[in-house]
């Protein structure tokens, strides 16, 4: 674009310089024949204007062809010939053993003794009553029957009486052997989840640690009716948190014939700093 710039601008001074020319020639040849009178030439001023130079093309960068690196030989290991070697395998004499069967002889049946039930035999005492003794009066036969009838009635009326006395001491006895069994309130199932007690800030800041057995009596339905302090730890705020806590606590109550019942029970809690 620069150089047709200055190639129009260097024709169009080259036309206005010829253009003058022209001009001057038809001016002298339409003059008069007279002397000339010496004028002095206006100096004329051309300014050459130097065309910039052309913009040089910087050659575009030849990519030269990358040349492969050269391949290294391979050189090939002579490879050893490995010898096979057959293994001899040691067969190792083994001894049979023949363990000799025990022929399987079926137990005589034993006869167990039969245990006989135990019966509590009450002896009979016979207690000897003073019997008054008629005296030898010569006296009808029907007076002495009559006489012998109350004798006799009143020796088994003494014997009848013994042996109530002595049913109803044997009665009792059995009666203290088969006592119905009761099983005491437990805190310990694990399907009780029992909170621990919560410890005291006041207790953690000032150290206090012991050990707390409350005394408590739980209903039939598994609760703490009333909470006793059996021990004290030394503190009675460690005393009054394991109160409330036992207080809100699961049991499982005493059983008595299966049947629930009321009853007592020790729970010890612990307070101790880590």
């Amino acid at each position: 674009m620069i150089i047709v710039q200055t190639l129009k601008s260097v024709l169009i001074g080259i036309a206005v310089f010829a253009l003058h020319g022209l001009l001057l020639w038809h001016l002298i040849q339409q003059a008069p024949a007279k002397t000339p009178l010496p004028t002095t030439p206006k100096p004329i001023m051309v300014n050459l204007i130097t065309p910039p130079p052309p913009p040089v093309k910087t050659p575009a960068p030849v990519l030269q062809p990358v040349k492969p690196a050269p391949k290294k030989p391979i050189i090939k290991k002579p490879v050893k010939k490995v010898k096979k070697v057959k293994r001899v395998k040691r067969v190792k004499k083994v001894k049979k053993i023949v363990k000799k069967r025990k022929k399987w002889v079926k137990p005589a049946k034993t006869k167990k003794p039969r245990v006989k039930p135990k019966t509590t035999s009450v002896k009979r005492q016979a207690v000897s009553h003073p019997i008054p003794v008629a005296q030898t009066v010569p006296m009808p036969t029907t007076r002495q029957t009559a006489i012998a009838q109350p004798i006799a009635k009143a020796i088994r009326t003494t014997n009848s009486s013994q042996e109530g006395q002595n049913n109803r001491g044997n009665s009792r006895h059995v009666g203290r052997q088969f006592k119905v069994a009761t099983t005491p309130p437990s805190y310990k199932a694990a399907y009780l989840h029992n909170p621990p007690p919560a410890y005291p800030r006041i207790s953690k800041r000032r150290g206090e640690e012991g050990k707390v057995l409350l005394r408590v009596k739980v209903n039939q339905q598994g609760k703490a009716a009333v909470v006793k302090l059996h021990q004290s730890s030394g503190s009675t705020r460690l005393d009054n948190a394991a109160r409330q806590a036992v207080n809100q606590w699961r049991f499982v109550p005493a059983k008595k014939a299966g049947q629930a019942v009321s009853g007592w029970v020790i729970v010890p809690l612990v307070f101790k700093l880590r």
